[in-house]
């Protein structure tokens, strides 16, 4: 059927119906506009009222385009076309679209008061779209099963709240979108927001807010230079992917999750200006991050606190400028990091405290610039450390301090550069370690002290630079040793001293350059030593001085040209060998073993060397 012309019922029900005809440019002003079963297609016109609706059956395979249209509610429509059209609200305010399927290319909402709003199980396509200026939020997904909005190569600029707004249960699908005013979810359930090569960029507050137990979707999407906030904000128990996508110079971070899971895969969060990278805090927060970069933040690349939890694999952290590259934090939170490298952070380039605990496992850490590869602190803080490797960290490889506790197993603790490869310190703190190499270090390889114990297993300790292959001090502070090889440290290969001890079984040690083997000087300070193997230390394989003791058992002693097997010297020092061999690799001048005794220390107080079955 030709249509040329539109029934306009005028004012109420009672008053008489109006025919204009369809011409081309010519409009029509109207109350209310009701038009069956039959199809329009209106060009170069501008229609204006309160509602264009359907009265009985949907429109369907209408198109108008090249024009104005200005109106307050688009109502039981079915396949309309805007193309080409500016359109606002009649009243200056809201423009609403309820219970329809529509769709929008090349279109203008531009300076509205209020806001364009999708409601009522709607579907509305827009591409290539403008909406801008608005004085409220640019684009109004209202909560309702089965309202949706696609978007593609559209902008949202300017508008004085948000670009758009997803309420409970509405769905927004975008992609090669532009925002420079934030995008957010309304508090309620399942709002669903899925963007593809989106751009949010230079917005007051948040890139993207998702909140109200919402879903949200990123892909190859950039967030970047949020005035106030970060650029995504995850609450409310949301549910948030990331992929492929960049968070880039926002002011505080470049992801913020306080609330619900987000999944980061292949991202970007670089160069916050006042805080973090990525942000996971509280309870109810979770993260899992895949192959991601935390680069050049200002603060800490990662931070995970207050009982969040979080896992990280194959990520690279790096260029913290004041903080630390990753910083776990507080009771129950935790995290697991698979394969990942931290280089060149300004403190630290991991921190683990209060009580936090974290795995890692195959993973790198390097050129921290102030202080650890690694630190753990505090009473409760819990780390497993697994085939990883701390190199060239400005003071130490791996500090535990203040009653925390860490397992290593495998792991490589290489070239600190002021400090030793691990820092035991403080009453409570246990670590045990197992298969790992201590190498190159400018102190010592290991440091025990401040009261920790320690146990050590089937590890080497070689080329301290400056001291000792391991030194352990203070009263209270306990190192036990299982088949071990300390090698040619510049010093003493191992120092026990200030009344601490150590128990030494099976170990070797050996070409110690300066001075010896095992070195225990001062009261109380104990050492025994079993089945070991002391050879070609400088000086001697044990010195035993200022009131140390040592027992060796089934041990056997050599050595280069002027050195000891056992030597003591000092007011009360004490050596015991039992069944040990000093016949082996002997030189001309090896002495098996010997005890200085000034003329004025005889007696009770004199250092003795009581050698059994020797």
């Amino acid at each position: 059927m030709e249509v040329n012309r539109i029934d306009l019922l005028v004012g109420s029900p009672l008053e008489r119906i109006v025919t204009i005809p369809l011409l081309e440019d010519q409009f029509a002003q109207c109350a209310r506009i009701n038009v069956d079963e039959f199809s329009l297609n209106l060009k170069g016109s501008t229609i204006t009222g309160t509602c264009l609706s359907g009265k009985r059956n949907p429109f369907y395979q209408m198109t108008i385009s090249n024009g104005t249209v200005e109106i307050d509610v688009l109502g039981g429509l079915k396949n309309v076309h805007f193309k080409n059209i500016q359109l606002r609200a009649a009243d200056g305010r809201d423009m609403v679209i309820v219970d329809s399927e529509i769709n929008f290319t090349a279109c203008r909402f531009e300076g509205c008061v209020g806001s364009l709003v999708v409601c009522g199980k709607s579907k509305v396509d827009m591409r290539d779209c403008c909406i801008r200026d608005s004085k409220n939020h640019g684009m109004i997904v209202m909560a309702g099963e089965g309202t949706w909005v696609s978007a593609t190569n559209c902008m949202f600029m300017g508008n004085m709240r948000s670009g758009v707004l997803v309420g409970a249960r509405g769905k927004v699908d975008e992609k090669r979108c532009h925002y420079d005013q934030f995008w957010e979810t309304q508090s309620g359930e399942q709002a669903r927001f899925n963007a593809m090569q989106c751009h949010f960029y230079d917005n007051e507050d948040e890139g993207v807010a998702v909140a109200g137990r919402s879903i949200a979707s990123l892909t190859k999407c950039v967030a970047r230079g949020s005035r106030k906030s970060s650029g995504l904000v995850c609450g409310a128990k949301s549910n948030v992917t990331a992929m492929n996508s960049e968070f880039l110079d926002n002011q505080q971070n470049g992801i913020y999750v306080c609330s619900g899971t987000i999944s980061i895969v292949g991202c970007v969060a670089r160069s916050s200006r006042d805080y973090h990278g990525l942000v996971v805090r509280g309870p109810d927060a979770q993260a899992s991050v895949v192959n991601s970069e935390f680069v050049d933040n200002y603060k800490s690349g990662v931070l995970v606190r207050d009982g969040a939890s979080t896992n990280l694999a194959a990520c690279v952290i790096s260029n913290a400028t004041t903080r630390n590259g990753l910083d776990v934090r507080g009771a129950g939170t935790d995290v697991k990091v698979v394969k990942c490298q931290f280089t060149s952070n300004n403190e630290s380039n991991i921190v683990v405290c209060q009580g936090a605990g974290a795995t890692f496992e195959a993973c790198v850490s390097k050129s921290a610039k102030v202080f650890n590869g690694l630190t753990v602190m505090d009473s409760g803080s819990e780390v497993s450390i697994t085939d990883c490797e701390f190199l060239g960290n400005h003071k130490n490889g791996v500090y535990i301090r203040g009653g925390a506790i860490a397992v290593m197993s495998g792991c490589t603790l290489e070239g600190s550069t002021t400090h030793h490869g691990l820092e035991v310190d403080g009453k409570g703190s246990d670590v045990s370690v197992l298969q790992c190499d201590f190498l190159m270090n400018q102190q010592s390889g290991a440091f025990v002290h401040g009261g920790s114990y320690v146990t050590v297993d089937s590890s080497n300790f070689r080329d301290s630079v400056t001291l000792h292959g391991l030194e352990v001090s203070d009263r209270g502070t306990r190192v036990s040793l299982v088949e071990c090889e300390f090698t040619d440290n510049q010093q003493d290969n191992i120092l026990v001293q200030t009344e601490a001890s150590a128990v030494l079984e099976a170990c070797v040690c050996r070409s110690a350059k300066s001075f010896h083997g095992l070195e225990v000087r001062d009261a109380v300070s104990k050492v025994t030593a079993l089945r070991c193997e002391f050879a070609d230390n400088r000086w001697c394989g044990v010195f035993v001085h200022k009131g140390g003791f040592v027992q060796c058992e089934d041990c056997s002693f050599s050595g280069r040209k002027f050195s000891l097997g056992i030597c003591t010297t000092g007011k009360s020092s004490e050596a015991v060998a039992k069944k040990c061999d000093f016949s082996k690799k002997q030189t001309a001048r090896f002495l098996g073993f010997w005890s200085l005794v000034p003329s004025c220390m005889r007696g009770a107080a004199a250092p003795h060397i009581e050698v059994k079955n020797g």
